[in-house]
């Protein structure tokens, strides 16, 4: 067959014709690009996936793109066909280098791939694209859409665009994790607050459980500046030893460390883990080649637009787009300036500020199915889940924080009063009586610690924090697993039935 031309096989002349109207042909591409909306059956080789139901075939010849057909099965659709017509186009515009439909085969076999795509001008890093569609998704073309913006592979092998948020503190557990990636959802570990020997234990443990291929995250945190208000530390700390006294309770020790930052980088360099996301700051270009040279995907959360431009020339493969409507603490980069801006607008602001050039997950104050649509619809790739998985059996939240997290009369609001870093939690006696607390994390943070550490043992829920997003009355005490599949369900539904 002569490069840039079809081989009609019966029944897909139409079909076909529309493809190829499209300028799905070498003189569009770069670069090979392959369609797919994957009907879970293995491709025969790495330039061979389903097209609808007919095998587009791309080869690499002089660096430029000849796409093939066979029939394999029954009728396409036109519907498929459209949609594929629309991701030619836009594949096309965005010099993406190859699409294909499972992990190993393209890690292991597009060497060549990656070199050209490096040297392309909107493609500066190993950007390997990846299309996926689970047939549980299907019926929304435009969950489909939500694909073309994909990063090492990571977001094309999930059944659901979920994300379970990383909440360091206690809620974060391998098996919260182990049980939404085993959902085909993404779950994550939390290495915040932990030694490298409980994070090596917790990643052990995971791996032992997730089967192999199915990815799974661990979250790190970045080393914090020194806050402002560091100098005032130690009255805060004046105006809290009466309260601990009373408690039988001794302060902790206020200092700044980071959190054993390169140690644990070490960690996942020498054990990779497929994601890496960082929180409160943005790794250098050299710590984010160095993740991605060992095989994770690297991740960074953002609040603000500047944020998410720093991340971006950092050279990181996603970001984790934060609300002011999240619960837990603020992930941006600078606790003075720690973005105030509600999702929605967010999303739209660095959607455009980064140019659509990486995947965006969305996070704050998504609880329902429709509120994942919702961000889905606004162009995230997919949705970051905190608060909803706190009441899931396999979460590590206490008692007393599940009872509150239920109620619908708990109002939220931001505070340092626990740990000198901006964070959103359930109002209680302690956020209202430290509203002055000065911005010093983690000064704060060690400070507090004991008494909040006390105040969970017994049970009082107004003497630690009850971080949860602003939606946190709409959480349900489900299993991870069946929750993951009960959001996918709603956003899937919510997708198909949404008109304009």
């Amino acid at each position: 067959m002569r490069d840039g031309q079809f081989a009609t096989p019966p029944d897909h002349d139409t079909d076909l014709d529309q493809l190829a109207a499209a300028g799905v042909g070498p003189d569009e591409h770069d670069h090979v690009v392959v369609l797919s909306n994957v009907m879970d059956r293995e491709p025969q080789s790495l330039q061979h996936v389903l097209l609808a139901d007919a095998v587009a075939v791309g080869r690499l010849q002089d660096d430029r793109c000849s796409i093939s057909s066979d029939s394999a099965g029954s009728s396409s659709t036109i519907a498929r066909l459209l949609v594929a017509r629309l991701l030619a186009n836009w594949f096309a515009q965005e010099g993406y280098a190859i699409i294909t439909d499972r992990m190993p085969k393209l890690t292991h076999g597009c060497q060549r791939c990656l070199a050209l795509a490096r040297n392309r001008r909107r493609i500066p890093r190993h950007r390997c694209a990846a299309l996926w569609a689970d047939r549980a998704w299907e019926s929304s073309g435009l969950s489909v859409l939500q694909a073309m913006g994909m990063s090492r592979l990571i977001f094309p092998s999930l059944r659901y665009p979920i994300v379970q948020a990383p909440m360091a503190g206690g809620p974060s557990t391998p098996a919260l994790a182990a049980a939404v990636s085993g959902a085909r959802g993404l779950g994550f570990l939390a290495a915040g607050y932990k030694t490298v020997d409980q994070v090596e234990r917790e990643l052990a443990e995971v791996r032992s459980v997730v089967p192999a291929g199915v990815p799974y995250g661990i979250n790190v945190f970045a080393p914090p500046g020194h806050g402002l208000g560091a100098a005032e530390v130690s009255s805060y700390a004046d105006r809290l030893r009466n309260e601990a006294q009373e408690r039988g309770v001794a302060l902790g020790h206020p200092r700044w460390d980071d959190d054993g930052y390169g140690e644990k980088l070490d960690l996942i360099c020498e054990q990779p883990v497929p994601v890496v996301s960082l929180t409160f700051g943005c790794p250098t270009p050299s710590e984010v080649n160095r993740l991605q040279s060992s095989g994770s995907a690297v991740w960074v959360t953002v609040t603000t637009v500047g944020e998410a431009q720093a991340a971006q020339r950092a050279g990181v493969d996603a970001l984790v787009v934060q609300g002011v409507e999240a619960g837990g603490h603020r992930g941006g980069f600078d606790d003075a300036d720690p973005g105030d801006v509600g999702l929605l607008a967010l999303l739209q602001l660095v959607q455009a500020a980064v140019n659509d050039d990486l995947p965006l997950v969305a996070t704050g104050g998504l609880v329902t199915g429709r509120g994942i649509a919702a961000v889905l619809a606004c162009g995230a790739a997919a949705a970051q889940l905190g608060t909803a998985f706190m009441l899931c059996p396999e979460a590590g939240t206490a008692s007393a924080h599940r009872d509150m997290i239920s109620r619908d009369d708990a109002p939220t609001a931001l505070t340092r009063a626990f740990t000198g870093r901006t964070a959103r939690g359930i109002v209680n006696r302690f956020l209202r009586d430290h509203a002055e607390a000065p911005s010093a994390y983690p000064e704060i943070h060690h400070l507090t610690a004991p008494l909040r550490t006390a105040a969970r043992v017994r049970g009082d829920r107004d003497g630690f924090h009850l971080w949860a997003g602003q939606a946190h009355a709409l959480a349900q005490p489900l299993p991870a697993a069946d929750l993951v599949v009960r959001l996918g369900t709603e956003a899937r539904e919510a997708l198909r039935t949404a008109t304009l």
